[in-house]
This record gives C-alpha cells, sequence and structure tokens, in this order.
C-alpha cells in the first residue's frame, strides 16, 4: 500500500517465482566430458548448465554422483 501511491498498482509486474542462480567452479577429467566441482555448487540444483571460458556456448549437464563429505 505504501508503495501504490508512488508507483500505482504494480499487478502483474512482480514475478510470482523467483529464479535462482548460483555459479561456481568445476574440472574436466575427461574426453567425454565429466566435471568434478564441489557438492555445495550443484547441491539442490534442479537443472546443471556448462559453459567453457572463451566460449559463449552453453551446455546441459547430467548429475552421476555426489558425496557430501
Amino acid at each position: 500500500p505504501f508503495f501504490q501511491q508512488f508507483f500505482g498498482d504494480l499487478g502483474g509486474m512482480i514475478p510470482k517465482e523467483r529464479m535462482e542462480r548460483a555459479l561456481g567452479s568445476g574440472v574436466i577429467i575427461s574426453k567425454d566430458g565429466y566435471i568434478v566441482t564441489n557438492n555445495h555448487v550443484i547441491d539442490g540444483a534442479d537443472k546443471i548448465k556448462v559453459t567453457i571460458p572463451g566460449s559463449n556456448k552453453e551446455y546441459s549437464a547430467t548429475l552421476v554422483g555426489t558425496d557430501s563429505e
């Protein structure tokens, strides 16, 4: 209500869901693209995207295992 007096009714302008993004690093360990990273980088992720420094390409990744220890 307080902001409405300045900005009016924002209605549909406020997103209902917030998309969270995280950023981390990893190391490619094999020619077929296996990457090792820290567990906290991918913990709770439902989608994993990978970019290579110096490239504009983005790749989808599949999680094959974790170790939180």
